[in-house]
């Protein structure tokens, strides 16, 4: 199977061009098995651990992940407050540091022109369409 890409931006057409780095019907298959929801994305998890170098997360797992340590873990560990919980914020920090690092790092791919043009949204005064603009 082959996938098209293209279609129509404010600045003109863009070709469609047939793609052939389509995923095979069984990389599909790992790939709904790797996000599926049963068992907590547990074998999502087990992935994103054990790899390195640039990765896109699943962002609602992760948020779902600091949701419930907020929800589950008190952030003092005595009713005086004096003692933070610091597995708790470990805990947190990890995760929070591994999305960050994740907008460090590069792809390792190169930018396609006409797609990042057929993305873009200009405003009025930019000479695009009537579809807000982009900061």
């Amino acid at each position: 199977p082959r996938a098209h890409t293209g279609g129509c931006s404010g600045d003109g057409t863009v070709l469609i061009t047939p793609q052939s780095h389509v995923p095979p019907p069984q990389a599909l298959l790992e790939l709904t098995e790797l996000l599926a929801s049963h068992n907590n994305y547990a074998r999502y998890r087990r992935t994103w651990a054990g790899c390195a170098g640039f990765r896109l997360p699943v962002l609602g797992v992760h948020l779902k992940d600091l949701v419930a340590l907020q929800l589950a873990l008190p952030d003092w560990l005595d009713p005086a407050r004096t003692r933070l919980n610091g597995a708790k914020m470990k805990q947190l920090f990890s995760i929070l540091e591994e999305l960050a690092m994740v907008t460090s790092l590069r792809p390792p791919v190169q930018a396609n022109p006409d797609l990042l043009s057929l993305l873009t949204v200009r405003s009025r005064g930019q000479g695009g369409g009537e579809l807000g603009t982009r900061g």
